[in-house]
């Protein structure tokens, strides 16, 4: 056996580990620069994850989004973000508790509209890395305020839109005059095309809904807070929802609007105008159809609000309640329809490069009537039950 033969390749083999164990450390850095590293093999410090809304504090039905950061050992900090070259969401596990759930959007999540479930489980998000399970994961408890502008939109539906006018008929082409000097049939001459339909009528919007406002006050006062609950609901189908008010800058406004009237259909375009017979005029192209009237809106709605005695003095010393009850607004006219092509020439001859004129454009139909504010709310003063 060559014993100096084997020691030789030895000392190659570990020579030539250690001459590429340098560049793995080199790719190793290019690669978590550019966030391709598993994160595996990073020397993790810390998960930090956070929920900071703009303008605090975080209400009922909001979206807002989760920053979330990975603190490396050497102090840099690699963000999640989806177009981050840093740390894609892919790698990062969202969980939703309680009120509130997460969007398709990645880092986005939603607290619930409903304020009924806040009193049952505070909303939190859970924060945690998939290929770090010994990273220990961050719990984000959401706070929700109540001191916010909400509103409870019960508006009638709007008008349907008008129907398209019909397209004007194509003009006849003419007809050649036989060569009889001083003798031309009047055949001859292309014929106008016909005028477009006029757009349809825009449907009219609908009536407000009718609906029921109950609104009493939360006892015991959790923390020394005044929280008022508050029930809105359809009184003509099983529709309702519920909301949480906070004195000091609370506010529900309730809408009965309505609904808006549909647009006028759009004029039909104007038939073609064809071409003359041999040395004869074109025909012009027909007139575009008028645009269709604006539908009218919807009456506004009606409210019937039930308050709790004990809820009185804050509603008529704070505000609390807003109420609109306006009609619908008119549905916009419907735009005229394109004027008809004029005829072109039917064959070579003296008036080859004669075309007909083109048709006028139809006028755009008016807009419709804003409907009639709906009545003035009703208020009633008596002992409630709970909203829920």
């Amino acid at each position: 056996m060559d014993i100096d033969g084997l020691g030789r390749r030895r000392a190659t083999l570990l020579f030539l580990v250690l001459l590429v164990l340098p560049g793995c450390g080199a790719v190793k850095t290019s690669l978590s620069k550019k966030g391709l590293l598993p994160l595996r093999y990073e020397d993790i410090r810390s998960l930090e994850a956070s929920v900071r809304p703009l303008y605090p504090p975080l209400c009922l039905g909001q979206s807002e989004y989760v920053s979330v950061q990975v603190v490396l050992a050497n102090g840099r900090r690699l963000v999640v973000s989806e177009a981050s070259q840093d740390l894609n969401w892919d790698k990062v596990e969202l969980r939703a508790t309680g009120p509130v759930r997460l969007l398709a959007k990645p880092g986005w999540i939603k607290v619930e509209a409903d304020a009924r479930w806040l009193l049952e489980e505070p909303p939190r998000v859970r924060v945690a890395l998939k290929e770090r399970p010994d990273i220990p994961p961050v719990e984000i408890p959401l706070t929700v305020g109540f001191r916010c502008s909400q509103e409870a939109d019960f508006r009638g539906e709007p008008g349907a839109p008008g129907a398209r006018g019909s397209d004007g008929v194509a003009g006849a082409p003419g007809e050649h005059a036989p060569f009889v000097p001083g003798y031309t049939r009047p055949e001859g001459q292309g014929r106008s095309g016909g005028p477009g339909g006029s757009g349809g009528v825009g449907g009219r919007g609908q009536r407000g809904k009718r609906v029921e406002v109950v609104v009493k006050q939360v006892t015991p006062a959790p923390d020394g807070r005044f929280l008022f609950k508050a029930l809105v609901r359809d009184l003509d189908s099983s529709r309702a929802e519920r909301f949480l008010l906070e004195l000091g800058g609370g506010s529900l406004a309730v809408r009965v609007v309505g609904g808006a009237g549909g647009r006028g259909g759009q004029g039909g375009r104007g038939g073609a105008g064809l071409p003359g017979g041999q040395g004869l005029p074109p025909g012009a192209g027909g007139t575009g159809g008028n645009g269709g009237p604006g539908g009218d809106g919807g009456e506004g709605g009606q409210i019937v609000v039930r308050l709790s005695p004990e809820t009185v003095r804050f509603v008529e010393h704070y505000t609390l309640l807003y109420f609109d009850t306006q009609g619908g607004a008119g549905g916009q006219g419907g735009a005229g329809g394109q004027g008809g092509t004029g005829g072109g020439a039917l064959e070579a001859g003296p008036r080859s490069n004669e075309r007909g004129a083109e048709g006028r454009p139809g006028q755009k139909g008016p807009p419709g009537r804003q409907g009639a504010q709906g009545v003035p709310p009703e208020i009633r003063v008596e002992e409630v039950p709970e909203p829920w």
